[in-house]
């Protein structure tokens, strides 16, 4: 451990914090370069829409003789903002790393920090220094670690000044890994200024961190799709077509696009065309149902209301045959009785015959008959009405 006048340590420990502040800076810096560069990188991916068996091709070097040279410099675009992507997503890992890294190191600074204001004490010197002369007792040695524990041989001068080498060890290490990541940041940035056409030291900008921005890749798209269409709006407007277009054709990423979009939206209305007809189908069907099924609702309260009347005529019918057959019944009896009263009096009769008193036996009989006929003339009228009803 370094040792100054008088039995002082001097620890560079200000030093140590001020370059761990500065490394911290310089990762907060490269972190937002990094995320810029990010940006413009994203910016730059292709546009989706394109075939992809044709890029499959292009990618794996076939056909590449017959290929459209704007397709093969997209191609070379996507591969080299692929790259791109892949250089940074593996700066970020690094960045975050480093920067745990550098919070770890803080940690232990503040740890190295506490231990050297608890050895900044006169005792803590006094004790320090008997013990690097070798004059201070070995039994209150002993008894000193006994009492303290393993806790105070980390608060040694050695173990503290092998506790900073190996904190230089890593600071070295650290600003290794940032001055490496420095210079991946640089050659992207070179890269990165290739690709949007700016001269090496130029200044990138403001537009590409803005929303809306369009990457050199994507304008070439723009600018295909551009002059695709004033190219057909010619060949439409004056019906001659350039042979070389025509060759072209049929490798054409844009136009197959619009082909098979063209029959996409044919297939699509005519989905369309007949689901309305169906659902005009259906509409019909569910009209006709509906007023079939008011029509039953009507006929079948028409016919509740006639069976409810019905009931109630059978009711009161039922209560007359009850009344009818009463009435028969005490008919028949008075029938019967009368019947008796006539053969009593025919009995009556015949001995008034062989007797004096005829005339009267003969009124009383005629009498007697006249109430028989009556009375057979009103159960003949009560059967008539019940057969009636």
């Amino acid at each position: 451990a370094p040792q100054g006048a008088g039995g002082h340590f001097s620890w560079d420990a200000a030093s140590l914090a001020q370059e761990n502040s500065k490394l911290s800076q310089e990762l907060a810096d490269r972190r937002l370069q990094v995320k810029k560069l990010g940006v413009m990188l994203e910016a730059l991916e292709p546009v989706p829409g394109v075939d992809a068996e044709r890029l499959l091709d292009l990618l794996e070097g076939q056909d590449v003789a017959e290929a459209d040279p704007r397709d093969v410099k997209i191609v070379q675009l996507a591969k080299k903002s692929r790259n791109l992507m892949l250089e940074n997503n593996k700066l970020k890992s690094q960045l975050r790393a480093q920067q745990t890294e550098a919070a770890a190191k803080d940690r232990e600074i503040e740890s190295l920090n506490k231990q050297m204001a608890a050895m900044a004490s006169p005792a803590a010197r006094e004790v320090i220094m008997k013990q690097l002369i070798g004059t201070h007792p070995k039994d209150e040695a002993s008894e000193k670690q006994r009492d303290e524990g393993e806790g105070k041989e980390d608060r040694s001068p050695s173990f503290a000044s092998a506790q900073l080498r190996r904190k230089d060890r890593e600071v070295v290490e650290a600003r290794q890994r940032v001055a490496k990541a420095t210079e991946e940041a640089k050659k992207l940035k070179n890269l990165l200024h290739k690709e949007l056409g700016l001269a090496e030291g130029e200044a990138i900008p403001q537009k590409v961190f803005e929303d809306g921005w369009r990457g050199r890749a994507e304008t070439i798209v723009l600018l295909r799709s551009k002059v695709k269409k004033l190219q057909g709006d010619l060949e439409a407007a004056t019906g001659r077509r350039d042979p070389k277009m025509a060759a072209q054709s049929h490798h054409d990423v844009d136009r197959m696009a619009a082909q098979e979009i063209a029959d996409m939206e044919g297939e699509r209305r005519r989905a369309t065309e007949q689901l309305t007809m169906g659902y005009q189908a259906l509409e019909t069907a569910h009209a006709q149902t509906k007023s079939k099924l008011e029509a039953s609702k009507a006929r079948t309260a028409n016919l509740e209301n006639e069976n409810t009347k019905f009931r109630k005529q059978m009711r009161v019918l039922i209560g007359k045959a009850d009344t009818d057959d009463q009435l028969v019944d005490e008919l028949r009896r008075e029938l019967q009785m009368v019947r008796n009263q006539l053969r009593d009096a025919q009995v009556r009769l015949d001995e008034a015959q062989r007797g004096a008193g005829y005339g009267t036996a003969r009124t009383a009989v005629m009498g007697t008959q006249m109430i028989h006929q009556r009375q057979e003339y009103d159960l003949e009228r009560s059967r008539k009405l019940r057969g009636n009803q």
